[in-house]
């Protein structure tokens, strides 16, 4: 079986919500992996970029995982997403929007800003937790820093080799222009 560690993100306003998630995903993780919480869109950007209270990234360590809901008053999820979206280096982070909202129109937008999966709030957030995390454990993707940053890769050959492997981003992410300030 593959071996895996999971730093998830999970960003709701919704502080019973926020227990219920958490509790659900540490008991689908087990020993292997951890959870963080923040209360909106804007302070999920603040710990991606690892700005502020989230610059230590012993305590903050990157997400392997992002699970958003959509409606939070301070960024919603669909801020969340379209930041990732605007740092392409992290289209390895798994998005996940976790909504109370089944609307089309929401679930397309997700999947344009690059959602990777949208699941609707159901009375069973044990079973949807636990199908997430056995879900993208089982994927493989590229090594990054502890800044989220892809690493240059020594393999040659292959199928790949005939595209220019991917530059590694230096410095820190910033917020996009127009992005308020964390809550």
């Amino acid at each position: 079986m593959k071996r895996f560690f999971h730093h998830i993100l999970l960003a709701d306003d919704d502080c019973g919500q926020q227990l219920l998630s958490r509790r659900a995903l540490a008991k689908a993780l087990g020993e292997h992996g951890t959870v963080r919480l923040v209360d909106g869109g804007h302070e999920a950007i603040a710990y991606m970029i690892g700005e502020g209270a989230f610059a230590d990234r012993l305590l903050h360590p990157f997400p392997t995982i992002v699970i958003t809901d959509l409606h939070m008053p301070h960024g919603d999820g669909f801020d969340v997403l379209e930041f990732m979206q605007g740092n392409p280096q992290w289209s390895v982070v798994s998005r996940i929007l976790l909504s109370c909202s089944d609307h089309e129109d929401d679930v397309r937008t997700a999947f344009f800003l690059g959602a990777s999966a949208y699941h609707v709030k159901g009375l069973n957030l044990d079973q949807c937790m636990r199908r997430i995390v056995e879900y993208w454990t089982s994927c493989e993707v590229p090594p990054v820093d502890e800044h989220g940053r892809l690493l240059r890769t020594t393999s040659v050959g292959g199928p790949a080799a005939r595209y220019a492997k991917p530059e590694p981003a230096g410095g820190m992410m910033q917020r996009p222009r127009g992005s308020g300030p964390k809550c």
